[in-house]
């Protein structure tokens, strides 16, 4: 919902995002300036146990997210898809 989204962005007065936080179920993404996860992201670190912790690259519900040398962010399923097994289906259901 439009709340919940509004409510994991943080904002400089001016308007400019200083850090987003995206949370499903056990699943953490984050990112944002020196400044915000030092006030936000190590606090909850310190607080909670994480499974892991990565920097500019990571894992998110079954995505592999990547940030660029650009700043651009990259989503990728290709180690779920490569688990993927074929299910054999009869000519029967296919008619």
């Amino acid at each position: 919902s439009e709340m919940c989204i509004r409510d994991s962005l943080w904002h400089e007065p001016s308007g400019r995002l200083r850090g987003i936080m995206m949370i499903h179920v056990d699943d953490v993404a984050c990112g944002g300036t020196k400044e915000w996860f030092e006030a936000v992201a190590n606090p909850l670190r310190r607080r909670f146990p994480f499974g892991s912790w990565e920097e500019k690259a990571g894992k998110y519900c079954g995505r592999r997210l990547e940030q660029n040398p650009d700043g651009t962010i990259t989503v990728s399923l290709k180690e779920s898809v490569d688990k993927m097994q074929m299910i054999p289906i009869s000519s029967r259901r296919l008619a």
